[in-house]
């Protein structure tokens, strides 16, 4: 899956896109997806700015370790 918005000129780091929260991830994603999307950012950046934006009530999450998978809190609510 791709991020709506995703900005093929961020250059493959975390600077832009990847300090935008995935509101509009297609789906649910884990953060092997994201380090696919952004191969020069760290892994525990990417799961960092995970659990922020959950405390912040922009994401949801299913799971613990590897199997986590994330979702968007906009997506998650409209399925319910």
């Amino acid at each position: 899956g791709r991020l709506a918005g995703d900005d093929a000129t961020d250059g493959g780091g975390m600077g832009g896109g990847g300090r935008r929260a995935p509101t509009a991830f297609e789906g649910p994603f884990a953060v092997a997806d994201l380090r696919a999307l952004f191969p020069g950012g760290p892994t525990a950046g990417l799961r960092r700015l995970l659990v922020q934006w959950r405390a912040g009530g922009v994401l949801t999450s299913r799971g613990r370790g590897r199997g986590t998978r994330w979702r968007s809190a906009q997506v998650a609510g409209r399925r319910t």
